[in-house]
């Protein structure tokens, strides 16, 4: 009587396990196609930009404010519009977290071999804040360049 009774307890506290559909995990605030809308602390007119974020990688490719990306004359670029129009675009994608109002990117492959490394060893943390359609999204001190003070780009969710 008694091992029935338990038996019946278990397969009871089964059910609820197996029929109690999982937690989902909160979703990224940040999922979605998001297109530069201005900069904050970086000179110059916005430039093109686009953010892809999923539940787990990202991808950017921006042309920071104040860089001009000239079209080459000819049929193929020379070695230095390669070197100019390199050097005025920031790429990168790899995988990333987000926990209260930051993101800590890992970049996989970038368009700076430098900043390619192993996973883990290439992190940048960035504040962010969303206001309806919009992210603001603040890249840390020293980006750019060692001494920049860091910068804020606001972007608009497409798509």
């Amino acid at each position: 009587m008694r091992s029935a009774r338990a038996l019946t307890i278990f397969t009871a506290v089964l059910c609820v396990f197996v029929l109690t559909p999982p937690t989902q995990a909160q979703e990224s605030p940040v999922v979605g196609a998001w297109i530069t809308t201005s900069w904050e602390g970086l000179e110059g007119d916005p430039q093109p930009g686009l953010l892809i974020f999923t539940e787990t990688n990202y991808s950017m490719m921006f042309v920071p404010s104040g860089s001009v990306r000239e079209r080459y004359a000819g049929e193929t670029m020379t070695d230095a519009e390669v070197v100019a129009a390199m050097s005025t675009l920031v790429a990168n994608s790899g995988r990333y977290t987000w926990e209260g109002n930051q993101i800590t990117t890992e970049a996989y492959v970038a368009l700076n071999p430098n900043y390619m490394a192993d996973w883990g060893e290439n992190h940048l943390v960035y504040t962010f804040r969303i206001e309806d359609d919009l992210l603001h999204l603040t890249w840390p001190e020293g980006f750019m360049a060692e001494d920049n003070p860091p910068f804020t780009g606001t972007f608009r969710k497409v798509g």
